[in-house]
């Protein structure tokens, strides 16, 4: 996420609350002319402001990053994933479910899941979330909505991650690729996993999507 200094912070901050400001509208205190406009042309040459005649305002850039901005610092906001979770079964009743080889859940084991990217449908990032995963191409018809999880996952008092997980059941009794970059999939019934290797959540968005009715739950 893009930081900036102090003295353009502010500058971003005055625009978040402007339609457009002039320019001595925007120059914070105890900041000398010269070293405000070095920093509304860094601003400007980073995509973020833009000038028209004698005003000020925030680019398309600018307003995306404010967005992002808390009002209050000034400073970049952390915020909870979106992600996409698959509930997938075959013909036996068994779930496909996939063993990270990475931090924060390094060796846990989930259903496959992987954040959404910026302009997708969720019904698109199931179907990419599911082949780069697990290799299974279903078309997005083939995959049933169920409900959304906001999971949040602490360990020692420390947030390790905070999820909101838009959950999809399918069927498939196909071939997978087993490996991928990020971990190994495979299938299992929950009894098969430790209390202790699962993935928080897991047991539960596992017991909602059983109970066959939309949900929304926070875990």
């Amino acid at each position: 996420m893009l930081s900036l200094p102090p003295i353009q912070k502010e500058i971003v901050r005055r625009l978040a609350l402007a339609a457009s400001l002039r320019y001595s509208e925007l120059q914070p205190e105890d900041v000398d002319g010269n070293l405000h406009t070095y920093h509304l042309k860094a601003l400007a040459a980073a995509g973020l402001v833009k000038k028209d005649g004698t005003v000020y305002s925030l680019t398309v850039a600018g307003r995306q990053y404010v967005g992002t901005m808390s009002t209050a610092t000034s400073e970049p906001r952390s915020q909870p994933k979106i992600i996409t979770m698959l509930a997938v079964s075959n013909a036996a009743g068994r779930y496909l479910f996939f063993r990270w080889n990475r931090h924060p859940f390094l060796g846990k084991v989930s259903l496959p899941y992987g954040k959404m990217h910026l302009g997708e449908s969720v019904f698109k990032a199931a179907v990419r979330e599911l082949e780069e995963k697990t290799g299974i191409v279903l078309p997005s018809a083939a995959l049933e909505y169920r409900g959304t999880a906001f999971i949040r996952a602490e360990e020692e008092g420390v947030l390790l991650n905070h999820m909101e997980a838009h959950v999809f059941s399918g069927v498939w009794d196909g071939e997978i690729e087993p490996e991928s970059a990020l971990g190994e999939c495979f299938w299992g019934s929950l009894g098969d996993i430790s209390v202790d290797e699962r993935c928080p959540g897991l047991a539960e968005v596992l017991g909602l999507v059983a109970g066959g009715e939309m949900f929304f739950e926070e875990i």
